[in-house]
Parts: structure tokens; C-alpha cells; sequence
């Protein structure tokens, strides 16, 4: 192929031919890898009128490039949507959408095309992030070319990711380790895989009990037998981003039970098909389906409000579970990314503004991103922008934060503009290096007033643009504060939340008058623990999102008494469990939703089972903080 044109008789790879498409020019990607990368892809030579994918067809798992040829985009009334020409890819939307296709693709003259496997094309994310970069363009172009009001949130949508389900760090033993000494690690740390590791700490397999367990009866007492002797050496490694549905099927088809995550071509964690399995049984779909066919923020409005009523009927059906609180997230996440594509599309009308031309990383933060969301929940936005943003673009993001808190509130989120409206514009919105800045100015200042332990103590996810730039800040400041731990003792101090019991174990009621008799359920049970665990978290490295995870985590490591962790992890649902109850009983008598509750309107024994949860939290509280002291 000589100057990006196909000959139908060369004989170079699929390898040389991707790369000397557009979208992989001067990437600098070894021929060698790229072999290995591109080896369970497709080549297709399809006839005039031929089809490629029809309309309601399950999405293929993967993307088209067209070498050769031209295809025809149909809609399902059989109008012509679209053309595409050589050296451009077919099933952008669907790649993003991970769902059926929405038109019907057909040559529309004799086409050579290569098809390449979603595997692939996230390895190739993970490893090359100008790549990525350039493949969320030609998305962004493609939903614009199509006229479709779409959230422009790339790669984190209804479909989960891997990350999610991973056991992270990595617990690992050395190559020349023996079988008895592997034994006793994994009693010790109490999980059923270790990475092998070999000089200088490379990956040379891994080991599980059950690889040890089949080899039990071949060995005696004294067995010098060696870790490297039994190992996996091949085992499979899938990217962080990788959506959980590829990453089963690509366990099935190899017959494994685990797979290396990495993420910016880096070993991360460890992935089971057991918590894929467990994941796969989770329908977070059944909250989210009608969200994308809603144009305006009245019909958001209504799905909103339409959204609490169902919850009664969720909630209120069945004992409450992580799983039920965590679908209750998504679909608020949901509601929001969608007012951010109808905010953009009619600030980019009224202010001829497009944000999607710039760089930026548009951050929500708080127990949202944990997925740890009530049916009243706690909305921040921070934006971190390219350094290359002039001060009137910049100006431009901030009307534009400010439309979209507009926007939230209109849909029916009961905000205080004016408070949230600071976290949402004038100390919130920064370029790169300015944020990058304020964040060494507190770590030689911690005294001075700062947003950076806000930002520190929240946790994020990204609504909209660059995951990099905003992993970037974000790692930026663990590293800092790992390099300080003096900082951790600042981070506590500047939590300023107290437990609502007393220490002769009675609730402390508030005294602001629109909450007399009442508690802050949330504020000051369930946000207090996630909080203390979010700064734990940054120092141990542990990857898990949702404070369950990060409490079992801690219990793994030894970092934590197991017992505590266990009534810990009780009591936290019990809160969460009365709050949403609560909310739900706010709902039906037409009440303002909030996050207070008045205990004494429970029975005594629901009292008694709430102050004892406090208790328990108080313990795990204490004990934690004297840990955080002690780094």
C-alpha cells in the first residue's frame, strides 16, 4: 500500500497496513507489537451491496477500517444517512455505545476491509495515548456528522470497566520461591493468586492455589518443587479500560480464571472471572434505558422525578444492596452527562463556543463517582483545562459551568446556586499547570487556605473529555502527599465532619432550625467513613472505587482488624439502608428530599440498630485515624 492506497495485490501484513492508515501515521508503533496486537483481526473483501452490519444487529465487538472501496450508511427506513471512503473506520457509534447498530453499513462498491477486535483497540488506547486521543476525535466527528445529540463521554459508559473489579496492588513472590513458602503467602494474605516475579521485579507468570493443589499429590513433606516450576508463564493482560463483557469472553475463549489489568502499559491489579461473573449479573441497563432518547431538560425533569417514584417501589421492594445503590449512581450520572450534551449544544449555538475544541477534563466529584449516591445527591464539577486555553476561553468555560448548574438545578437537583456555584466555577476551573501549581503551593504551605484538600478527600470520575489529563493531577498529588506523609494528619484536620453520637451513646441533634431534632445521615455517617478510607486509599495505592471494596482491601493488607472491618462494613449498609428508606417515606408524603432524618421517628429497635452502627463507626473512625497518625 503506497501512499495509503490499497493494492489488492500486495503482500504486506494487517500489521503495515493499519499503519499506514491516518489514524496510525507517525505514532512510532513497533511493527513487532503491532503484529501481536493485530492478530485476531479480519481481513473482508466484500462485493457491491454486500452487507457489513445491519440496523438492530448486535454491535460486532470491535471496529471497520475501509482500505478500499466506499460504503453507504442506511437508515432504518432505508434512507442514505452517510458515505465512507477509504482510509476512514465503519461502527464509531457503536464502539461507543456498545450496543446494537443504529443503521445499516453496505458496500457500496467492491470494498477490502480489516476488522479490528475491541482487545486490540484498547491495547492500543492503553499503550499509545495519542492514539486514543486521535480515536475519540474521529467519534466526536462522527456524532457530529450524524446531527445526534449524544454524550460526548468516551469510554466510560453503561458498559462497565475492568478497573472496577480488580484486586489491587499486586501481591507478588519471587520465581525461585518455594511451593511451601507460597503456601504460607497465600494463607497470610488470604487470596487465591500471586504474580511470579522475577530479577528486577519483571512478570514471569502467576501462581494459584489451584495450580499448587494439582500438583499436591505429585509432591511429598520436603518438596523443593519451585514456584517456576508450576507457574502460568503465559497469562493473558488485559487494559484497564477494557468493558467487562470482552474481557469475560476473552477469558472464556482462552480458558482462563485470571488476567493481569494494566493501565498505561503498566501491571495494576489482578482480574477473576468470578467478579466478572458476579458483575455480568448485575442490570444497571434496566435504570438507564430511556435516558439517551431524552432531548430536553424538561423531559430529563420528568424522568427525574419519575426516576424517585421507581425507587420506591427498588428500594423499598427488598433488603437494600451495594448493587441497588449503585444502579441509584449511574443513573444519576447518567441524567447529568445527558444536561451536559444539551447544555453544550445550546451554549454552543448562543455563544459560538464548542467545547469539544478544546482539551479539558470535566470532572464530577464526590460520593457520585464512588457510585455511593442517595436519592438527593451531592453535585461538585471541577475542571482542569489545556495550558494552551486562552484567558477568554477560559471565561467561556466558566459561563459555560455556570449555564450547566443552571441546567442541573432545572432538572430538578435541589442545589444552593450560590454554594454550588463556587465549586463549580471560580475555584474550580483551572488549567493544568495552575492546578498543578496550587497543589505544590499547599504542599509547602498546608497551612494556607486551599481548594486542593477538597479536591484530595473527593473522589472523581470524568463527565466529559480528556481521562489522562485529569489521572495526570490527580496521581500528581498522591505522589506529593505519599512523598509527605506529615500531609495526612492536614487532610484530617481539614475535615471538619463529626459523628452524631455521643460518647454516653445518644444522637446529637442538630440545632440549625429548618433540621431541629434531626441527624445528617450522610453527611456525618456515610461521606465521614468514605472520606477517612479516600485518604487511606492514597497512601496504600489500593485501586478499589467504592468504600466496600477499599474497607475489604484494607482487611486483605492486614491494615485493618477483620473483625472491625466486618461490623464496619454492616454498619455502613444499615445507614445507607435508613437513608434511603427515609428519602423514600420524604418522597411519598410530597416532602422535600433530604439527607436528615429525625430519629426518633424510627422504632426503638431500628434506634437502637442505627446507634450502634454509629458505634461501630466510631471504632473503625478512631482506629483509623490513629493509623493515618502513625504514618
Amino acid at each position: 500500500m503506497d501512499n495509503n492506497h490499497f493494492d489488492s495485490n500486495n503482500t504486506k501484513s494487517i500489521a503495515e497496513q493499519l499503519l499506514a492508515l491516518p489514524l496510525f501515521q507517525g505514532l512510532d508503533i513497533d511493527i513487532e507489537l503491532m503484529n501481536e496486537i493485530v492478530k485476531s483481526s479480519r481481513e473482508l473483501h466484500l462485493l457491491r451491496n454486500e452487507l457489513i452490519f445491519r440496523t438492530g444487529e448486535r454491535y460486532h465487538k470491535g471496529i471497520y477500517f475501509l482500505l478500499s472501496g466506499k460504503v453507504t450508511l442506511v437508515k432504518k427506513d432505508m434512507s442514505t444517512l452517510s458515505h465512507i471512503y477509504e482510509y476512514d473506520s465503519i461502527g464509531l457509534t457503536a464502539f461507543f455505545g456498545k450496543n446494537m447498530y443504529e443503521n445499516s453499513a453496505t458496500a457500496f462498491s467492491d470494498c477490502y476491509i480489516i476488522f479490528l477486535p475491541e482487545l486490540a483497540l484498547y491495547r492500543l488506547m492503553d499503550k499509545y495515548k495519542e492514539f486514543k486521543k486521535r480515536l475519540i476525535k474521529q467519534i466526536k466527528q462522527r456524532f457530529e456528522e450524524f446531527g445526534s445529540i449524544h454524550t460526548n463521554y468516551l469510554f466510560n459508559t453503561n458498559t462497565k470497566q475492568i478497573s472496577k473489579y480488580m484486586k489491587s496492588p499486586l501481591i507478588t513472590i519471587n520465581a525461585s520461591a518455594s511451593v511451601l513458602d507460597t503456601i504460607e503467602l497465600f494463607n497470610k494474605v488470604n487470596v487465591r493468586l500471586l504474580v511470579v516475579t522475577g530479577r528486577r521485579n519483571a512478570i514471569q507468570g502467576i501462581i494459584t492455589k489451584d495450580m499448587i493443589l494439582a500438583k499436591l499429590p505429585s509432591m511429598n513433606a520436603n518438596s523443593k518443587h519451585k514456584v517456576k516450576q508450576i507457574m502460568d508463564k503465559n497469562p493473558l493482560y488485559f487494559p484497564c479500560d477494557l468493558p467487562t463483557d470482552t474481557a469475560l469472553g476473552q477469558l472464556g475463549a482462552n480458558k482462563q480464571k485470571y488476567a493481569i489489568v494494566t493501565c498505561d502499559d503498566k501491571p495494576v491489579g489482578i482480574l477473576s472471572k468470578d467478579a466478572l461473573l458476579k458483575a455480568a449479573s448485575e442490570n444497571v441497563n434496566i435504570y438507564l434505558a430511556n435516558i439517551q432518547n431524552l432531548n430536553t431538560i424538561e423531559e430529563l425533569n420528568s424522568y427525574l422525578l419519575n426516576l424517585i417514584s421507581s425507587a420506591q417501589y427498588i428500594l423499598s421492594s427488598a433488603r437494600i444492596s451495594r448493587e441497588e445503590v449503585e444502579s441509584l449512581s449511574y443513573s444519576h450520572i447518567a441524567i447529568l452527562r445527558k444536561v451536559f450534551d444539551i447544555t453544550s449544544n445550546t451554549f454552543s449555538k448562543s455563544h459560538n463556543f464548542t467545547l469539544s475544541d478544546y482539551d479539558y477534563s470535566y470532572i464530577l466529584l464526590g460520593p457520585l463517582a464512588r457510585k455511593e449516591s442517595d436519592l438527593s445527591p451531592f453535585i461538585c464539577t471541577a475542571i482542569i483545562l489545556d495550558d494552551a486555553i486562552s484567558d477568554e476561553e477560559l471565561s467561556n468555560f466558566k459561563e459555560y459551568s455556570k449555564a450547566y448548574l443552571k441546567n442541573i438545578i432545572r432538572t430538578g437537583y435541589d442545589l444552593n446556586y450560590q454554594a454550588a456555584d463556587r465549586y463549580m466555577n471560580s475555584e474550580f476551573i483551572k488549567r493544568k499547570s495552575e492546578w498543578i501549581k496550587d497543589i505544590d503551593d499547599w504542599i509547602e504551605n498546608p497551612n494556607n487556605r486551599s481548594n486542593i484538600p477538597f479536591f484530595a478527600l473527593n473522589d472523581s470520575t470524568l463527565l466529559d473529555g480528556d481521562n489522562d489529563m485529569m489521572k495526570e493531577v490527580s496521581q500528581y498529588l498522591y505522589n506529593k502527599l505519599r512523598e509527605n506523609p506529615a500531609l495526612f494528619g492536614k487532610l484530617i484536620s481539614a475535615v471538619t465532619i463529626k459523628l452524631p453520637i455521643s460518647f454516653f451513646s445518644k444522637f446529637i441533634l442538630s440545632d440549625i432550625e429548618e433540621y431541629k431534632n434531626k441527624i445528617n445521615l450522610f453527611e456525618n455517617g456515610i461521606n465521614y467513613l468514605s472520606i477517612i478510607n479516600k485518604i487511606l486509599k492514597i497512601y496504600t495505592g489500593i485501586n478499589d472505587t467504592t468504600t466496600a471494596a477499599r474497607l475489604r482491601s484494607l482487611a486483605r493488607f492486614d491494615l485493618m482488624p477483620k473483625d472491625l472491618i466486618k461490623v464496619t462494613m454492616e454498619s455502613y449498609d444499615i445507614i445507607f439502608a435508613t437513608l434511603l428508606n427515609e428519602q423514600i417515606n420524604q418522597s411519598l408524603e410530597n416532602q422535600p428530599i433530604t439527607t436528615f432524618i429525625e430519629p426518633g421517628s424510627l422504632s426503638l429497635v431500628y434506634q437502637e440498630k442505627l446507634l450502634r452502627s454509629f458505634q461501630f463507626l466510631a471504632d473503625y473512625i478512631n482506629h483509623a485515624k490513629k493509623l493515618i497518625d502513625d504514618l
